[in-house]
């Protein structure tokens, strides 16, 4: 997963300058299965409007592959309960990408660590045992 922080939240400061650009690519060997792309100026729309960030100043982006619809489902279920932000979950050919918003970072971090816990099992058949280094 993928976790970026816009602003200064703690201190009320908005991402008012500069430019975010961020790519991601999945590919299995000649074919793209997932092409991502977001580009935000600072202070724009995009970071403020409903069709965008909608003011939230934590994105973060989960993807799991091979994935099924029984896993969007799971994965579904362990973010409903976290009212503290927005999540969309998606399947597009056995890639699941699952997107948080949030208004706090640690809040987003919660999400995509609720996400990560359900499908770890499910898809690599591991526990979902925290590394340390997490824990620092």
């Amino acid at each position: 997963w993928d976790l970026a922080a816009y602003g200064l939240a703690a201190r009320g400061e908005a991402f008012h300058e500069g430019q975010v650009v961020q790519g991601f690519e999945l590919w299995r060997g000649e074919h793209p299965l997932l092409l991502d792309r977001l580009v935000m100026r600072g202070g724009s729309a995009a970071f403020t409007g409903r069709w965008g960030l909608d003011a939230a100043t934590a994105l973060g982006t989960l993807v799991a592959c091979p994935a099924t619809a029984d896993d969007v489902a799971a994965a579904r279920a362990a973010v409903t309960p976290l009212h503290e932000v927005t999540a969309g979950l998606s399947l597009v050919d056995g890639v699941l990408v699952g997107r948080v918003l949030a208004r706090q970072t640690d809040a987003a971090m919660r999400a995509l660590l609720a996400l990560w816990q359900v499908l770890r099992p499910r898809l690599l058949q591991r526990p979902a045992v925290l590394p340390r280094i997490w824990a620092t």
